[in-house]
């Protein structure tokens, strides 16, 4: 760390080129004889991502910034918010602190935090920065957390465990035994310090996957933020003996929409189709990632277009956990309708559909935007059909 590019004058020079793009930035002359322009660049640029995803290290004063690569691979204050809710106790280890912002909202919900980073420099940098932050219940620890374990003789009330999906030998891995630490060999360990266990696992993960090698999974967390899913979280409890729950939640600015089932989902009874009716809804990311879809057949009371659309409609206009539409019009897909589309305007998604929204937009010259929403989809009977929509104002959660 340097810490000349903590003094006032640094900072406010940084500040002021807070708009500046880093590119154009990084070939600026540093005013300051004692600080290269590389050190200046890589404060504003990791300052700048950081605005929107951790806006409470944006505002504070005397944050020092990493590179912009761990700012890119930390949390946002948004899921770090969401799993702080799921923790409560006396200690809690994060053995994959990072830049710490996990680690941070743990403090809020755990008495002690014990944050592990193998990186010195960035375990140096968390430090500091949780002192500006206030965050004094939390121990930085620069070094192996799965060492510190092995050795440790205390039991802790969790761990948290955020493996890396880049491997050495591999590059990106995709799957849980290639992560880096490998999570089927630890868990015995982990389980031998803690009955409690909290893994976040990459938004691709197959589902079924995860569970045929995680034990004891109380509960799946599906973390979606603005309609994009972000993170799995795997709650594991050594003395959990019931059914895995699975919730699927979408975070918003202003709501917070959450759907709960047993899992694996059961079908809760007989699936009604229709044609479309008044209304037409489109469930959020994280439903569609956990297919929480007879939950909230069930729940809403709606019918579905089709068997694999997994669009769904009613006569009622409901608070609905993802996108809702008027339904204006609907036809079967061929040349006659599609003529005067041509050289229009509209939004396009497809559901089950033969033809992607590049291959469509092509195909009709429909420009991108516009008020009119088209779905391309299919019905019951698996013939091809588009719905005009019209996009209801934004409610809460929306």
């Amino acid at each position: 760390m340097n810490l000349n590019l903590l003094r006032p004058e640094v900072q406010a020079y940084l500040d002021k080129h807070l708009q500046t793009d880093a590119k154009v930035f990084a070939m600026m002359s540093s005013p300051f004889s004692d600080l290269s322009a590389i050190d200046l660049t890589t404060q504003l640029a990791s300052k700048q991502k950081c605005k929107s995803k951790l806006p409470s290290w944006f505002e504070a004063k005397n944050i020092y910034f990493p590179k912009s690569v761990h700012i890119e691979q930390t949390s946002s204050e948004t899921t770090a918010r969401y799993k702080s809710s799921i923790v409560k106790g006396q200690t809690l280890v994060d053995i994959s602190g990072g830049f710490g912002v996990d680690s941070y909202y743990f403090s809020q919900s755990m008495e002690r935090v014990l944050h592990f980073e193998w990186n010195e420099k960035l375990s140096r940098i968390a430090r500091h920065n949780f002192k500006q932050l206030g965050a004094h219940s939390i121990e930085t620890n620069s070094g192996n957390g799965l060492e510190y374990l092995q050795y440790s003789k205390e039991r802790y009330d969790w761990i948290y465990i955020d493996p890396s999906r880049r491997s050495q030998q591999k590059g990106k891995v995709f799957l849980l035994e290639d992560c880096e630490p490998n999570l089927v060999e630890i868990q015995d360990l982990l389980f031998q310090k803690s009955a409690k266990v909290l893994v976040k696992t990459a938004p691709f993960l197959d589902l079924k996957a995860g569970a045929s090698v995680f034990h004891f999974v109380k509960k799946i967390h599906i973390v979606a933020v603005q309609n994009e899913v972000k993170e799995i979280l795997w709650e594991l409890d050594k003395n959990f003996s019931g059914q895995t729950k699975i919730t699927a939640v979408n975070l918003n600015r202003e709501k917070t929409d959450t759907i709960e089932s047993l899992w694996p989902i059961q079908n809760l009874g007989m699936v009604s189709f229709s044609l479309p009716k008044t209304y037409l809804y489109e469930p959020n990311a994280a439903i569609h990632k956990a297919q929480l879809y007879p939950e909230i057949i069930s729940q809403y009371d709606l019918f579905k277009i089709a068997p694999d659309s997994h669009l769904f409609t009613s006569n009622e206009r409901i608070d609905f956990p993802g996108r809702s539409f008027e339904v204006i019009d609907y036809f079967p897909y061929n040349k006659q309708h599609m003529k005067k589309w041509r050289k229009s305007k509209a939004n396009i998604t497809t559901r089950n559909f033969k033809l992607s929204v590049a291959q469509l937009r092509k195909k009709h010259q429909i420009k991108d935007g516009g008020d009119s929403y088209l779905f391309f989809t299919t019905n019951k009977d698996q013939k091809a059909i588009v719905l005009l929509c019209k996009k209801i104002q934004a409610t809460l959660g929306e």
